[in-house]
């Protein structure tokens, strides 16, 4: 078995099991966060000095990141390596891998995330929840 076939099938299995990250991924209107988002972390076309350099990351992708990140009070390296690792978060977000000072200059960027988080009617978790404290990432 290839690969990609491999990878295809754990996916899969993940899926019959009824992974919460495809059903949040379908059921969240993620676009509907994009203007609140960029109006906070991103720079305005006019105010950019030039376009030379490396475009910026998606900011639907960086608050993706950050909601993973959140109800397991991960760091950003944690972040990392299971964006790498797990197939199920890079099936959520879209994409292979991103490096963790993304992560972090977008969090700091974010500084209204606690209302971003009220959308979802929810505060943002500020510790794991009991149990995930001590499991291991």
């Amino acid at each position: 078995m290839g690969r990609r076939a491999l990878s295809m099938s754990r996916l899969e299995a993940v899926s019959a099991k009824g992974d919460p990250l495809e059903t949040s991924k379908k059921i969240v209107r993620w676009e509907d966060f994009r203007a609140d988002i960029e109006a906070v972390t991103e720079t305005k076309p006019e105010e950019r000095k030039s376009d030379a350099g490396r475009k910026p990351y998606d900011a639907i992708l960086k608050f993706k990141i950050v909601v993973l990140q959140s109800p397991h009070n991960l760091s950003d390296g944690q972040t990392e390596y299971l964006i790498r690792d797990r197939l199920s978060f890079m099936r959520f977000l879209d994409l292979e891998l991103r490096p963790r000072s993304m992560i972090w200059l977008f969090r700091e960027a974010l500084a209204l995330i606690d209302k971003l988080f009220q959308r979802f009617g929810q505060p943002r978790l500020q510790h794991p929840p009991a149990g995930l404290a001590s499991a291991p990432v």
